[in-house]
């Protein structure tokens, strides 16, 4: 999340950046302005995972 934020010009940064696929959640409240937060998923444990010994974290991220 880090690399990312540090790839936008200071002209061009979001406030919030909201970054998926990983499976797994994580704050990143004021890296350059930005505040991070990386989602976790729905999805339980597929077969997928569980042969590669992942554990997918559920929930969601609710902003107001």
């Amino acid at each position: 999340m880090q690399k990312i934020i540090e790839q936008f010009s200071p002209d061009n940064k979001p406030n919030v950046l909201l970054l998926g696929h990983y499976h797994t959640s994580c704050v990143l409240p004021a890296y350059r302005n930005v505040l991070g937060i990386q989602l976790p998923c729905f999805q339980s444990q597929t077969h997928y995972l569980k042969a590669k010994g992942l554990y997918p974290e559920l929930g969601f991220v609710t902003l107001s």
